[in-house]
């Protein structure tokens, strides 16, 4: 039986770029993965994660500054803890 593909979640943060462009990265290195909105709730089923490039919320204090405070960042940060990857 063939090996299950990693399934990647691209979080998608408003004004974020590139989450397409991330997203066909992912499956070009042979994983599954879905493109998942900063307010959707159930990504402890992925196997990991990755941030795409930047603007998150028009960045309206720094970079990344309101995404970090973000709920569905401290599943993130939790599945991370967990062993799980993250890139971003």
């Amino acid at each position: 039986m063939p090996a299950k593909k990693p399934n990647i979640a691209v979080i998608y943060f408003p004004g974020n770029n590139c989450e397409e462009e991330t997203l066909m990265a992912v499956l070009a290195a042979g994983m599954d993965g879905k493109i998942v909105r900063w307010n959707q709730s159930g990504i402890e089923k992925f196997d990991g994660y990755v941030i795409p490039g930047g603007w998150a919320y028009e960045d309206r204090i720094r970079a990344g500054a309101i995404a970090a405070k973000d709920k569905i960042m401290l599943k993130v940060k939790e599945q991370a803890s967990s062993g799980k990857p993250l890139l971003g």
